[in-house]
Parts: C-alpha cells; sequence; structure tokens
C-alpha cells in the first residue's frame, strides 16, 4: 500500500486588507518581473518552513495545532518597508517583535518534542520573519531590477495576530488547510 504524504506548512496568514495589498504587490512582480512562485501562496509570515506529512496523519499535526495555539495569546505585528535576501528574494519588512520570535521558537520545540518535525537545516537558522512579494524564480537581472523599483518604496501595516495557519500544497498551489485560533 502506497503512504500518500502531501506538502504543509505553518504560518502567520494576513488578514484583508493586507491579503489583497501584498497578492497586488506579487502579481505586479509576476507580471512586470516574471516572479511567479510567490504568487502560489497567501500573504504570510512563515513559522514553520515546508514539510512532507503523511495525510492521513494529519489529524495529529492538527491536533497539536489547536493545542498549542490555544496556549498562545494574541500580539500585533508591524510591517515597514522592504528588503530582500540578494540575488533572489524580495519581502516585506516585519519589525522586530519578541512576542513572534518566542511563538516560532515554542512552535518549533512544540513540533520536534510531540512529533518528531525536524528539520536541521531550519533549526540552525536564525529567524528572519518576513512577507515574500518575489523569490526563487526571479532572475538576477530582474531582482536588480525590481529592488531598484522598491528598495525605497514605503509600506506600512499591521494586525493582530490571533491565530496560527496550517497550509497544504494541493500539486499547483498552496491553500489555507485550516486556521487555529490562540485564546
Amino acid at each position: 500500500m502506497k503512504i500518500l504524504t502531501k506538502q504543509y506548512f505553518i504560518a502567520i496568514v494576513a488578514p484583508e486588507p493586507i491579503l489583497s495589498e501584498v497578492r497586488a504587490f506579487k502579481q505586479y512582480m509576476a507580471e512586470n518581473y516574471q516572479s511567479v512562485a510567490s504568487t502560489k501562496s497567501p500573504a504570510h509570515v512563515t513559522l514553520y518552513m515546508p514539510f512532507w506529512w503523511q495525510e492521513d496523519q494529519e489529524i495529529f499535526l492538527k491536533n497539536l495545532l489547536k493545542s498549542f495555539s490555544a496556549q498562545e495569546q494574541a500580539f500585533d505585528i508591524f510591517f515597514n518597508g522592504f528588503d530582500c535576501f540578494a540575488p533572489r528574494v524580495i519581502f516585506i519588512r516585519v519589525a522586530h517583535n519578541p512576542a513572534l520570535q518566542v511563538l516560532q521558537k515554542k512552535l518549533l520545540k512544540n513540533l520536534k518534542e510531540t512529533l518528531g518535525l525536524y528539520h536541521a537545516k531550519y533549526f540552525q537558522q536564525k529567524f528572519h520573519p518576513h512577507m515574500t512579494i518575489a523569490s526563487r524564480d526571479l532572475t538576477e537581472e530582474k531582482f536588480d531590477e525590481a529592488w531598484q523599483e522598491f528598495k525605497n518604496k514605503e509600506y506600512k501595516a499591521h494586525f493582530k495576530v490571533d491565530k496560527i495557519t496550517l497550509l497544504k500544497h494541493n500539486g499547483k498551489i498552496w491553500e489555507v488547510n485550516e486556521y487555529f485560533p490562540f485564546s
């Protein structure tokens, strides 16, 4: 019997109107700089990068996220301008946020200890929260052009983080699978 696995990731998905504003930035990058990869997911801040999980074990993942989220308190997140990971990624900058840092660390620890979900590279990297508008399919040449346009562009937004989201890849795009509200 074949075990069916799917790709998932865990994030903070932006609410409206930020969701639509960021979608417009992503669409602009696709149309003007041929970077379409970021259009395949809603506006989000990644808490745990994409991973493979057995679809028939999804309930265990959801139960963990439900109990984890029930212990968390809402906090504000602020966005201020654009930044980049040269030479491929342009993103909306997330202001320093100790509550966000703690949430991500606790989530990683919980996933590892409870479900054995562990990605060595991810655990060694420093958490750098951001909201991507152009990514891996942005060529170096197009990156330079796009960065010249976006590096001084203003964008300010904020919202109250009161849930985390499990996203699941359907073979073409990332879709919200379920929201897990904070207490």
